[in-house]
């Protein structure tokens, strides 16, 4: 699956019109308006967790109408990560690359 969401990341609509939380172990999560916002919001978690040498962990939920968690994205943003190898140094991929990626699957479903 996470191969066609690379595939497809090219063409992703603009917004899925849920709320996205993307929550770092208990820290209270930050709520973003699009799956763009969360996606830039994840990549920039995952850069500063690594500069931090610490373990790149975190929640990302699609929220419902009542702002109650719909879908975990989470097991989703973590295959990409595995399977792109971003953001490691030795990454060939960019993070805008990743960006479109991680915005494509949390629109796809």
């Amino acid at each position: 699956m996470t191969a066609q969401i690379i595939e497809q990341s090219q063409v992703t609509p603009a917004s899925s019109g849920k709320l996205w939380e993307v929550k770092v172990g208990t820290a209270a999560g930050q709520f973003l308006s699009t799956p763009r916002k969360a996606a830039e919001r994840i990549a920039a978690i995952a850069e500063r967790r690594l500069a931090q040498g610490r373990p790149i962990m975190f929640t990302v939920y699609r929220l419902n109408d009542e702002d109650k968690p719909e879908w975990d994205a989470s097991a989703e943003v973590a295959s990409i990560f595995a399977v792109t190898g971003w953001p490691a140094s030795s990454c060939a991929i960019q993070r805008a690359q990743v960006i479109d990626i991680l915005e494509a699957a949390l629109t796809e479903r």
